[in-house]
């Protein structure tokens, strides 16, 4: 299968497009749309890339993130359950066994509780990043407003629209005492 689309949108809101190189969350040298690998598209920490540069950069990235989705995946699946494989294999890499075991097995519930383990950076939950996830889970659920997650202004002191998006998922999203979120799945 090929990613549609959606990824593309999905990583152009949530990645952003950086023509320069810059340090994201985690600590990461970074350019263009998320692109962090060197061997086929190196750059520095003061690389300045054109559109072409960018686009080509991700096409490869994202072609990367294809076949290891399609080795990975025993099953056919609906485009936006490959959407959000791709995604995560593209954000994360390919450590994400769990959630592709319970994809594979057609574990709906274990397979969307496993996707949303994967918030934190630095070792911490980040908003970004939840909102990332939610997209990817809507995605699997054929929401065609899938957007609305990375497109939702919030912030550690302002999420209530977050957070209400969240709970008409079935999940609550809670802030902990040191000011860090956890979700945890609205039972019933």
């Amino acid at each position: 299968m090929k990613a549609s689309d959606n990824l593309r949108k999905l990583h152009e809101i949530t990645e952003g497009v950086h023509p320069e190189a810059y340090l994201c969350p985690a600590g990461v040298l970074t350019i263009g749309i998320g692109h962090t690998e060197q061997k086929k598209h190196p750059f520095t920490k003061d690389s300045k890339w054109t559109e072409e540069q960018i686009t080509a950069a991700w096409r490869d990235d994202v072609a990367w993130a294809e076949a290891e989705a399609n080795t990975r995946l025993t099953r056919d699946v609906s485009q936006g359950i490959f959407d959000a494989v791709t995604d995560l294999i593209f954000n994360c890499g390919t450590g994400c066994r769990t959630f592709l075991t319970h994809v594979n097995n057609n574990n709906k519930e274990q397979a969307e509780d496993a996707l949303l383990m994967w918030i934190n950076a630095s070792g911490k939950a980040q908003l970004g990043l939840i909102k990332r996830r939610f997209a990817d889970l809507a995605l699997m659920r054929g929401d065609p407003d899938w957007a609305r997650f990375v497109t939702c202004p919030a912030t550690s002191k302002n999420y209530k629209a977050l957070k209400d998006m969240i709970a008409e998922m079935g999940w609550a999203l809670e802030p902990d005492a040191l000011k860090n979120f956890a979700l945890r799945r609205i039972e019933g």
